[in-house]
């Protein structure tokens, strides 16, 4: 079933994570006392834990597929 917050709040998280990952560069330059490595890091970690948030539904639905993997999951 289409779900339209579902889908609104993926869009969001995903706008958002893109705009870290494209400011990086810009952050790295105006931050010179902070390694541009750490800077990358810090806006990818972020970017991935909003990412994580909104697939949460997914990831815990479909916990028993993950966590046994597919060759197992098949047998039942």
């Amino acid at each position: 079933m289409f779900q339209v917050k579902s889908s609104l709040s993926a869009v969001v998280f995903m706008v958002i994570a893109s705009i870290l990952w494209g400011t990086t560069g810009t952050v790295a330059a105006f931050t010179p006392d902070v390694s541009p490595l750490a800077t990358g890091a810090f806006a990818m970690g972020v970017g991935g834990i909003l990412l994580v948030v909104n697939a949460r539904k997914h990831i815990i639905r479909t916990y028993a597929t993950i966590s046994l993997g597919e060759r197992n999951c098949s047998q039942r």
